[in-house]
């Protein structure tokens, strides 16, 4: 009997073989492919005789799809660039070996030569997030210029290509690491990785004392900023295990990114022979100067001297005496060179809980005759944070700070009156446990285009906006086995967060497509303050902005022009008077399919205040409204509309012409409808050519008939 199979391991949930077997020597093979992207082979054999065999190359694909670059390129170290696009069509058909590829053209920037190498390199392919990732090499050393564009161009054969204009603008992946060069009793030197750059970076961190590697117990200080390559640490103690952190940065106008490294070194111990007094030595530092110290190793020194008569012990002695000497000689210098004023706050880092007291002191080592003073670095409700302050003398001032309910990051601030750029101050870190996460509404879509999450978590809400620093992170779990519906670059809206809320903004992965059922793990990691960790649902509610315009056609009519809205929706729309109050406002149903709406039985020159609000369904939460003001016409606007003054003149001269014309008909009637009578019965009209005249007496009694009629007084009968 024939055997089927396929020449990869497929899961049945993406291709699915039926097999119908007609007789002994023939079978029937359906294959059923479900969104799958890749190529194999159907081999079909005889059974015990698999080297005997047919075989069948089946590719099955579609177009390459949209392209899309995740986030910024980035360069590393100076030396390389990497970018990475989206392409989960591509992706697919690079994992199951369907014949495909991509190809990069470099658009010339500003008339200059090939900036990049051509034929980068593929460095990775990560089917999880459906990205590729590749690595330019420059063609002049550190040169990585902004604004070039480079075109790519997918193409799966047999089923189409793509095209997508990626921009090329770099960030700077900028080391922070670093590693120890060298160790004494006192001292670590350190030294900072990748700096051959010729491009400055600046450093800064701190380095905190630990009682043992394991230890809890810490005391910190902080590292100002360097661009030093190398960097010694002192004033350090014996025996002594010691985290030191940095952060490095390289200045504008670029953008770099870098990661906080921390290594962990111990110092040297002391020599066997000093052990018996050192321990009383440090514990002394802490409130002598160096002249005290020396005293105290002077006095060891004779003691030590007195035990041992042999001269070679005594000269041994004496070398580690010096050498002791010199070492707290450099300790006390850079003690002073530590502190960058001559005002010390104790403890300089604490951390507290949001409900507590705790206890400061500050000293002016270089007492003056202007009192201490003591300041928070910015505003702070008295009912979160509140001192209180006691004057121990002129150089010294007690300080109790009470924190109710505050969580964030402040500084204490101690100074001279008067000297405040001279001061110094304390770092204060106050946390709390982050409490319970929730989702505050259903994540909303706007316009069909991102996707906003409001996540209720109060404490880390008011850590963000005390300027805790915060970072989150979030998984999407996918809804789909070959695509995630987000893209995985989000966005923090800070400026959208209150004291409870935190809204974080989404764009899908293909545009316009917002599927339901997608679930998001979130992820919120604030230093000394456990991590938070929290699932939800972002099956969306479709929020839609309407856009319109006004038209005044009359007195009395207002058109509305509705842009057209892509989804289905329910819109409603109020009209009323500017003046008028909101509460007396009445929505009405606007039908999306008789668009422009005219609005009519308004009041002439009058201004209306008109919205608009739409949302998917009648059930969904209220629309964002949209308002505008527009004022209707007067009544006489038509006249507006014209010249008056033309249209004056046209008019005199019609009514100008009717007169004369009038005038001129009527002094006609007159004359053809009187006849003259003789004034003798026996005139005899002439026929003779000469001029005919008339006498006074016809011209008198033509000029009685024309004349008006005579008004005459009514007599009764």
């Amino acid at each position: 009997m024939p055997l089927i199979h396929l020449s990869a391991n497929i899961s049945e949930a993406y291709v699915q073989i039926s097999i119908k077997y007609l007789n002994n020597t023939s079978v029937k093979i359906i294959l059923q492919a479900f969104d799958y992207i890749g190529a194999f082979t159907v081999i079909c054999s005889v059974e015990g005789k698999q080297h005997i065999n047919s075989r069948s190359n089946i590719s099955i694909g579609k177009p390459p799809g949209l392209l899309m670059r995740h986030k910024r390129c980035v360069v590393h170290y100076d030396r390389y660039i990497e970018c990475t696009i989206i392409a989960p069509v591509l992706v697919r058909a690079f994992t199951n070996h369907l014949s495909s590829g991509i190809d990069f053209f470099e658009r010339p920037l500003f008339s200059r030569p090939r900036i990049y190498r051509s034929s980068p390199k593929l460095v990775s392919i990560d089917p999880l997030n459906q990205t590729l990732s590749y690595r330019w090499l420059p063609e002049f050393s550190y040169y990585f210029p902004s604004r070039l564009k480079m075109n790519v161009t997918a193409t799966i054969e047999n089923f189409g290509a793509s095209t997508y204009l990626m921009d090329m603008t770099p960030t700077f992946q900028i080391s922070s690491n670093f590693n120890l060069i060298s160790s004494t009793s006192m001292s670590l030197k350190i030294e900072f990785t990748n700096r051959d750059s010729p491009f400055v970076s600046f450093c800064y961190g701190n380095i905190t004392m630990k009682i043992n590697v394991n230890s809890n117990e810490e005391e910190i200080r902080l590292i100002d900023e360097t661009n030093s390559t190398s960097l010694d640490l002192t004033s350090l103690s014996p025996d002594t295990w010691y985290r030191i952190c940095f952060y490095c940065y390289r200045k504008q106008p670029v953008d770099t990114i870098s990661d906080l490294v921390c290594h962990q070194y111990k110092t040297s111990k002391l020599s066997n022979i000093l052990q018996d007094f050192s321990s009383k030595i440090f514990r002394s530092s802490k409130g002598q100067n160096g002249s005290g110290l020396t005293e105290i190793l002077d006095n060891h020194l004779f003691g030590v001297m007195s035990i041992w008569k042999n001269r070679s012990y005594m000269l041994l002695i004496i070398t580690l005496f010096i050498a002791m000497r010199s070492n707290l000689a450099q300790m006390t210098t850079t003690t002073t060179d530590f502190r960058p004023s001559n005002i010390q706050i104790i403890p300089d880092v604490i951390i507290i809980k949001q409900t507590s007291t705790t206890n400061f002191t500050c000293f002016n080592h270089r007492p003056s005759d202007s009192p201490l003073e003591v300041n928070l670095s910015k505003v702070i409700p008295t009912n979160e944070i509140q001192l209180f302050t006691n004057i121990l003398n002129q150089s010294a001032i007690h300080i109790r700070l009470e924190s109710r309910n505050y969580v964030g990051v402040f500084h204490l601030l101690c100074y001279s009156k008067g000297e405040q750029s001279k001061g110094n101050r304390a770092d204060v870190i106050v946390t709390a446990p982050p409490g319970v996460l929730q989702l505050a509404e259903k994540c909303r879509v706007y316009d069909r285009q991102y996707i906003k999450c409001v996540i209720r978590a109060s404490t880390i809400a008011r850590a963000v906006q005390n300027d805790y620093p915060v970072k989150f992170e979030f998984t999407e779990i996918a809804h789909s086995p070959d695509r995630l519906a987000y893209r995985p670059r989000f966005e923090f809206l800070k400026n959208e967060t209150t004291k409870d809320n935190l809204t974080f903004k989404w764009q899908p992965t293909i545009d316009g497509e917002f599927p339901n059922g997608v679930r998001m793990h979130m992820k919120a990691f604030l230093p000394h303050i456990e991590d938070s960790s929290y699932y939800f649902d972002m099956t969306p509610i479709f929020q839609i902005t309407p856009k319109f315009s006004l038209e005044s056609v009359s007195w009395n009519t207002i058109r509305m022009n509705v842009d057209p809205i892509a989804a289905p929706a329910f819109c409603e729309k109020s009209v009323m008077r500017n003046l008028s109050s909101n509460a007396n406002r009445t929505w009405t149903v606007l039908e999306l399919n008789k668009n422009p709406y005219t609005i009519s039985n308004l009041l002439p020159k009058t201004i209306y205040r008109i919205c608009m609000k739409c949302r998917q369904t009648y059930s969904d939460p209220e629309g964002i409204e949209q308002c505008q003001t527009i004022s209707t016409n007067s009544r006489f606007q038509w006249l507006a509309d014209y010249n008056i003054v033309p249209i004056f003149l046209i008019c005199v001269l019609v009514v100008l012409v009717i007169t004369i014309v009038f005038i001129i008909l009527h002094s006609s009637h007159c004359s053809s409808s009187v006849s003259i009578p003789p004034s003798d019965p026996s005139f005899i009209p002439s026929t003779s050519p000469s001029p005919r005249y008339r006498s006074i007496a016809d011209i008198q009694s033509v000029i009685q008939q024309c004349a008006s009629p005579e008004m005459l007084p009514l007599t009764s009968d």
